[in-house]
Parts: C-alpha cells; sequence; structure tokens
C-alpha cells in the first residue's frame, strides 16, 4: 500500500499518461494539428496535459481524504468503546466500593453475633436428650439458618472485592473438571448427571481457581434449577469447549426448565434471583470473573439441551489463546 500522500502523485501521474494517450489517439486518427507549424499540436498537447494532470491531481486528493476520513472515523469509533467500557468499568467499581462499605459493616456487626448463637444453639443440640425431637429439630434449623447467613455475608464479602488474577497456562479440561469437583453437593442433591466435552481446545492462561468457581456457579445454577422444577423431565448439565475464530467458549447447558423471560435482562445484576434460598451473587460474581479474563458471559436463548432445546445455556467467551492449542 502506498504512503498516504502518494494517491495525489499516483492521480497525477495517471493524469499526465491520459493525456499523452487521448493526444496520440487523437494524432492516430487522423486529425489535422497543423495550424502554424505545430503550435496548434503543441497547445493541444498542453491543454490536455493540464486538464488530465488536474483530474488526476483531483482524484488522487479525493482518494486521500477519503482514506483520512475511514481512519480518524476508527479511531473515533474505538475511542468511544473505549470510553464506555470505561464508563462501565467506573459504575461497576462504585457499586463494589458501595457493596464493600456494606459488607464490611455487616460484617462486623453480624457474623460475631451469629458465631455466638450458632455456638449457643450447637451447645444446646448436644444437651437435648434423643427423646426431645421437636426441639433438637429447632435446634438444627436454628443452626443451618446460621450457616446459610453466614455464607451469604462470605459471598457478599467476595464480590465487594476485585478478583486479582493469577494467570497460568492450563488445559482447559482441568478447569472444568475442577469445577464439577467444586459443584458436587449440588449435583449430588440434585440427582444430575455432569458430562464434560473440552473438545480438544488444549491449554489456555487463565486463574483456574476463579474461573473453576465461576463455571461451578453456572453448574449449580443448573442442578438447582432442574431439581425445583415443577415436572422434572430431565437431569443432564453439559460442561464443554470449543475454539470459534478468535473466541475460547466455556458452555455450561443444562435440560432444565429454561429461564424466565422476564428474568432474562437483569439476570446478571446482584441480588436478582428466583430461588427462595438464593443469594443473587452466583451469576454476578461469575461474570465479573469472566469479564476480568478479558471476556463476557452471555446467556443464549435456544442452545440448552433437551428435545425442545429450552434448557439454559451459559456461555463464557474468552479471547482464544491459539499459542496453547
Amino acid at each position: 500500500m502506498p504512503p498516504r500522500r502518494a494517491y495525489r502523485y499516483l492521480g497525477l501521474a495517471a493524469g499526465l499518461t491520459l493525456a499523452l494517450i487521448d493526444y496520440a489517439i487523437l494524432i492516430a486518427s487522423g486529425e489535422d494539428l497543423a495550424v502554424s507549424a505545430t503550435t496548434r499540436a503543441h497547445a493541444t498537447l498542453i491543454i490536455f496535459l493540464v486538464t488530465f494532470s488536474v483530474l488526476g491531481y483531483a482524484v488522487g486528493r479525493l482518494i486521500e481524504a477519503r482514506r483520512e476520513s475511514a481512519e480518524a472515523a476508527a479511531v473515533i469509533t474505538r475511542q468511544l468503546r473505549a470510553l464506555e467500557a470505561s464508563k462501565a468499568q467506573l459504575v461497576e467499581y462504585e457499586t463494589l466500593a458501595s457493596l464493600g462499605r456494606l459488607a464490611a459493616g455487616v460484617a462486623h456487626e453480624v457474623r460475631n453475633p451469629l458465631a455466638v448463637i450458632r455456638s449457643a444453639s450447637s451447645l444446646l443440640l448436644e444437651r437435648l436428650p434423643e427423646r426431645d425431637g421437636d426441639a433438637r429439630k429447632a435446634g438444627a434449623f436454628i443452626c443451618e439458618e446460621i450457616d446459610r447467613l453466614d455464607a451469604f455475608i462470605r459471598a457478599l464479602l467476595d464480590f465487594s472485592r476485585p478478583p486479582g488474577l493469577d494467570r497460568r497456562r492450563v488445559a482447559v479440561v482441568e478447569v472444568l473438571e475442577r469445577a464439577r469437583l467444586l459443584a458436587g453437593p449440588a449435583i449430588a442433591a440434585a440427582g444430575v448427571s455432569v458430562a464434560i466435552d473440552d473438545g480438544d481446545v488444549g491449554e489456555q492462561p487463565v486463574d483456574v481457581d476463579l474461573l473453576a468457581q465461576a463455571l461451578a456457579a453456572l453448574i449449580v445454577n443448573a442442578a438447582d434449577a432442574i431439581a425445583e422444577a415443577e415436572e422434572r423431565a430431565g437431569g443432564r448439565v453439559e460442561v464443554s469447549a470449543r475454539r470459534e475464530g478468535d473466541v475460547l467458549e466455556l458452555r455450561v447447558a443444562d435440560d432444565g426448565p429454561g429461564v424466565d423471560e422476564a428474568v432474562r435482562k437483569n439476570l446478571f445484576d446482584p441480588f436478582v434471583t428466583t430461588r427462595a434460598r438464593g443469594t443473587g451473587l452466583g451469576l454476578p460474581m461469575a461474570a465479573r470473573t469472566v469479564r476480568a479474563h478479558g471476556g463476557a458471559l452471555e446467556l443464549r436463548h435456544g442452545a440448552g439441551l433437551g428435545p425442545d432445546r429450552r434448557g439454559a445455556c451459559f456461555v463464557a467467551r474468552l479471547e482464544s489463546d491459539r499459542s496453547a492449542a
């Protein structure tokens, strides 16, 4: 590709060439250009040269200007996208800062009393006689609810901290297997089967722990959705990996009831949940982890499992590392 300013000179050269060609054609056609010796011939040649040179130069300058405009538009588009990303990141940081202050206050004011209540409840359970079944059930219920509240506070604290990545190059199948292991209790409780298909995608530089936790949250969501469905028709979850061009896709699909259309647009907002005992932080934390890896987490409609493909399918799209494939 010639330098930017070369277009005007290429246009000038093209104009001169066209002028000479036209002049030669005019001579070859038998036109009588002689007036006083070669005066008219020279005049015609000069007119051709000047006219076509100006036209060629103008066309070259026009091409040059259009290229400059296209490059400027591309730069502006990139800057606008970067600005939008910066705005979104700033909003997220401000939200996280607010949540961090809230979580710190909750942890300080609530966790200590919860620990005392938990210890007292455990002590009462140990001392209650076996025959006092109702009291023991009440004590066990108190302990379970305290554990649930403590888990929520831990999740809130984790969500309020910006993720610091510790990337290392690992086989993607290792991340998928680790995610299934982390989701083991939920898988067993729901009685679902989880299949892994790594698609032979090779390695990828990621934070194994954080990405596995994000995928585990998606598996837990799938298992819970299947278990809580009014008409359970399946029990399969598939965790897979594929390279699509410059993108590595990690998918968690199930054959459950799918995601209600009413909550899809707010699905990744904090505290949005359709489950009575859900915290509403699992999906936002998973999405944030994927964003920290330079990717995006999305719900892909119509890509779930089951005969009608109505199950949910979450896809984490990461920039593909071809050198690791």
